[in-house]
């Protein structure tokens, strides 16, 4: 898409190039505009309004933090969206590997509990 001739607003490159001149302010233009994009990128991902939500802040927060590697050969909502889609696929990976370790723990006490009743039972048995 190409920009009209007619618009005199800056382009996305040309408010990168100000927020890295000292106009950091106008990124605020940028997390107005692209929010709810990033937002449904990562819910789309993880399925949930809370985790997509603390997404977009980290988003955000590593795009303004490295906002000197976006070189423009893209637009800035596609690179931000790519920054979203990683966060998100690290975040789903971290909880599916810690639920994997939780469910294997609670294997571990559900076998010593069935153990330990089993034990009980048969300690009863001959009084009955």
């Amino acid at each position: 898409m190409t920009k009209d001739p007619e618009d005199k607003s800056p382009s996305e490159k040309e408010i990168v190039s100000r927020i890295l001149a000292g106009e950091t302010a106008l990124f605020e233009n940028l997390v107005h505009t692209h929010s709810q994009r990033v937002y449904r990128a990562a819910r789309a991902i993880l399925r949930d309004d809370s985790d997509a939500a603390d997404v977009v802040q980290e988003s955000f927060l590593r795009a303004y933090r490295n906002l000197k590697q976006f070189a423009g050969r893209a637009k800035f909502s596609t690179w931000l969206t790519k920054i979203a889609v990683r966060e998100a696929l690290a975040r789903s990976h971290r909880s599916r590997a810690r639920n994997e370790r939780l469910g294997a723990g609670v294997d571990q006490i559900a076998a010593s509990v069935r153990a330990s009743l089993l034990q009980d039972v048969r300690a009863l048995l001959p009084t009955l």
